[in-house]
């Protein structure tokens, strides 16, 4: 899914820049890349570190959660955005807080500013880290 280009030295880390392919295409005759700088995740003992948790949490469930907060377009038909779509176990994850559990979605969707506290976020990034995500 992606083509690889010379490494760069970026913020003191080897970065390289990277064409992704668009994981859809509506209209079938197009194909669309995205270009970025990658960024190698490192292992510590096995297990994905605190740093990159925390870059994974900020790329990819704040986003959904902004979106889900903020939908407003309420009116176009097949979509429905109340649901995390990339990583679907966030739909059913339990977090307690302070002694109520609710699941994140419903966190999400109640706009409960709860979803950003430090409970919920370590739920998250334990989730992603017991998933291998």
């Amino acid at each position: 899914l992606f083509q690889n280009r010379s490494g760069k030295i970026f913020n003191g880390q080897t970065r390289r820049v990277v064409d992704f392919f668009y994981p859809t295409m509506s209209d079938k005759s197009t194909m669309l890349t995205l270009r970025a700088l990658s960024y190698e995740y490192k292992l510590t003992d096995g297990e994905i570190s605190d740093e990159n948790l925390e870059i994974l949490f900020t790329s990819i469930v704040e986003p959904e959660l902004n979106r889900i907060r903020d939908k407003q377009a309420n009116n176009i038909k097949g979509y429905e955005p109340n649901y995390f779509f990339l990583l679907p176990g966030l739909n059913t994850l339990n977090v307690n807080i302070n002694n109520v559990e609710k699941t994140y979605l419903d966190l999400a969707k109640d706009k409960d500013d709860a979803v950003y506290s430090k409970e919920a976020k370590e739920a998250v990034k334990k989730f992603i880290k017991d998933h291998n995500l």
